[in-house]
């Protein structure tokens, strides 16, 4: 019995023990709630501070550009472009939501399309003059106008840039702080501008240089029907106008290296050779755009040349081997001069043909001389025939 009455006390003390333990708990979570409650409190107030924080540091980033885009500050205006997309970050989940973030967002996206238009044309005035810049921006807009329904809307911002632009002096500082602001926005960006630099530097190339017409086309320019039984044929073209259509020929391939060779080393390197930076390989750029122009020329003039030097082996030899020579000299030159590191030839690389891997530039030779490979024929039938 003394058993049972010890067990019976110690079961009667457990339970009560298990009772001051379930009314101690409940206390502790009547406390840890109000703590959990201040806790969540705190952390929503720091991350609303936080927010408003990087709120108002948009704003006032977005601000300095605009003003920096009227002082065409460019190197400040790239350390500006890297903060407001940093900031622009943190509200990218609350702009589809908030109208005043959207509109934020497009003033941004306008200030940085001013400013990049700012340092085309900066950067082609320099490169072109502003005479003959002024040329190529007002067919710019002209295409503008032609391919957007709201055409004379945007000519009229283009023109309105384009004052404002006139007005600043690409000094070599300027010119640098251009190069910093383009890198901040982009690998896409600095591409199209090294394509667009590239194509304005070579737009003198094409127009004294481009394949003449056909000869059938050629011989109905020269005559002009006047009524139904007289033609009156029109006068043939002088000397200048006759050495100006053979540099176009095969047979004067070398005037096209030479040309080249003068913008490279008397435009090129004095105005931007210490503004481009050696990774964006501009020169390297500007040669594969050169050999690939001349490339379509050689096609067009051995496919439906006015002369029929598609037939001529010594025309063809002689236009190979010295577009040969071209292809290694200028290689050897960037090698050289710019420190450009060419990618073995196996090695792939974009469609463009630019860099493989970083820091590395496809080869040059064969980008003209490739042209060549299905017009050899005469040529090979011509040493079979020396063979016999």
């Amino acid at each position: 019995q003394d058993a049972k009455a010890s067990i019976t006390t110690l079961t009667q003390r457990i339970y009560l023990v298990k009772d001051k333990a379930a009314q101690s708990e409940q206390a502790v979570q009547l406390i840890t709630k109000d703590m959990k409650m201040l806790d969540n409190a705190k952390r929503h107030l720091f991350r609303t501070i936080t927010t408003l924080k990087r709120l108002h540091m948009l704003v006032h980033a977005v601000e300095e550009l605009r003003l920096v885009k009227h002082k065409s500050d460019y190197a400040a205006a790239s350390q500006l472009v890297q903060a407001i997309r940093i900031l622009n970050g943190h509200f990218n989940q609350y702009q589809a939501k908030v109208p005043a973030l959207q509109k934020l967002a497009r003033t941004v996206q306008d200030l940085q399309t001013e400013l990049l238009q700012q340092v085309v044309q900066g950067f082609r005035r320099t490169a072109l003059g502003v005479e003959q810049a002024g040329l190529v921006e007002q067919q710019e807009i002209h295409n503008a106008e032609t391919k957007s329904p709201d055409g004379e809307r945007r000519s009229s911002v283009i023109v309105e840039e384009e004052n404002t632009s006139m007005l600043v002096v690409m000094t070599s500082d300027v010119m640098k702080g251009g190069v910093l602001y383009l890198d901040a926005l982009g690998d896409n960006v600095r591409d199209d501008f090294i394509q667009n630099f590239c194509k304005d530097l070579l737009r003198p190339y094409v127009e004294e240089f481009s394949p003449p017409k056909p000869e059938a086309e050629g011989k109905k320019q020269t005559e002009k029907r006047v009524s139904s039984f007289h033609v009156v044929q029109q006068p043939e073209p002088d000397a200048d106008e006759k050495a100006k259509q053979s540099k176009r020929l095969l047979d004067s391939v070398e005037q096209r290296f030479l040309w080249f060779r003068g913008v490279l080393e008397d435009e090129m390197q004095p105005k931007f050779g210490a503004i481009f930076p050696s990774e964006w390989h501009v020169q390297a750029s500007l040669a594969r755009a050169f050999l690939k122009l001349t490339h379509d020329h050689y096609l067009t003039l051995l496919q439906k040349g006015p002369r029929q030097d598609a037939t001529n082996a010594t025309i063809l030899l002689k236009a190979l081997q010295k577009t040969l020579v071209f292809e290694k000299e200028i290689t050897a030159w960037l090698q050289l001069e710019c420190q450009t590191v060419f990618a073995p030839e196996k090695a792939g690389g974009d469609k463009d043909g630019n860099t493989t891997q970083k820091n590395r530039v496809n080869p040059l030779i064969g980008v003209a001389s490739i042209a060549f490979d299905n017009f050899m024929e005469p040529y090979i039938t011509l040493e079979e025939q020396s063979m016999k």
